[in-house]
């Protein structure tokens, strides 16, 4: 177990003023099966009012508005977290397990996933299923080359395979799509992890009543280092910022990811 202080920081300058900005935030760790936040607070500027609830993966949103004209929006949070890792992990039987099955938008397996799938499925071993998940990371680590800008919010686990490059939310997209072929539960994890940067997306599959976190980014499972925000069937149900507004022109957004142990 480690225990982590965390904080994540958002702002979006705009160009020019805007007004009616409704926004979805979802930026609060929550308490899980592998970590416990001990105390989270976080401000909103500029704020009209917000309300908070539960998304149906079980997220949580803050979500509200800013009618008034305004030239930036930025949420910042602190708090605390202990997570855990092998063990540690609590058991758990989750609802609707079957959603993760099934192929999203973002993560459906073609002809180039199930070719590339059947590179590495003859190291499938149904007793030995941790060494197949480490195969199956390896093998994502080592096809894609890290490369900011040439992939986006609608690009598939297809396309990124066949460019060959792309960022942490591609690889984690090829790789539920691999998890999801192979007949294994596979979840998109957006979140933190220990160091400071932005932030970051891994992957998540079901196995022996417990969920496993896997980072094909960092060709590494996922350990006490790594703070869950936010999870769902890929990025579209993990947007940590989404909303409308008026005018505003361009508009530039700063994330700043800062995750230290205690």
């Amino acid at each position: 177990m480690k225990t982590l202080d965390f904080s994540y920081s958002m702002q979006m300058d705009y160009e020019n003023t805007v007004t009616d900005e409704f926004f979805t935030m979802r930026a609060i760790p929550h308490t899980d099966e592998r970590q416990t936040i001990n105390y989270v607070n976080y401000t909103i500027a500029p704020l009209e009012y917000k309300n908070e609830d539960l998304d149906c993966w079980g997220n949580h949103i803050i979500w509200g508005a800013i009618r008034y004209p305004h030239n930036f929006f930025s949420i910042t949070v602190h708090g605390m977290a202990e997570v855990y890792c092998g063990d540690e992990v609590k058991k758990t039987k989750p609802k609707n397990l079957y959603l993760y099955k099934m192929e999203s938008p973002l993560t459906g397996a073609k002809d180039g996933i199930r070719q590339f799938l059947s590179q590495v499925s003859s190291n499938y071993n149904e007793e030995d299923k941790m060494k197949y998940l480490e195969c199956l990371v390896h093998s994502v680590y080592e096809r894609i080359s890290y490369t900011k800008g040439v992939t986006g919010m609608s690009t598939t686990a297809e396309q990124a395979l066949e460019s060959g490059c792309g960022v942490c939310q591609d690889y984690a997209h090829i790789l539920i799509a691999l998890l999801r072929a192979s007949g294994l539960p596979a979840r998109y994890v957006a979140g933190m992890m220990l160091g400071e940067g932005m932030s970051h997306a891994w992957v998540e599959t079901y196995i022996g009543e417990k969920w496993i976190g896997l980072d094909p980014t960092n060709n590494k499972f996922a350990d006490e280092g790594y703070i869950k925000i936010a999870h769902g069937r890929d990025a579209t149900d993990c947007k940590l910022n989404k909303g409308v507004f008026r005018g505003g022109g361009n508009h530039t957004q700063t994330v700043k990811v800062v995750v230290t142990e205690v």
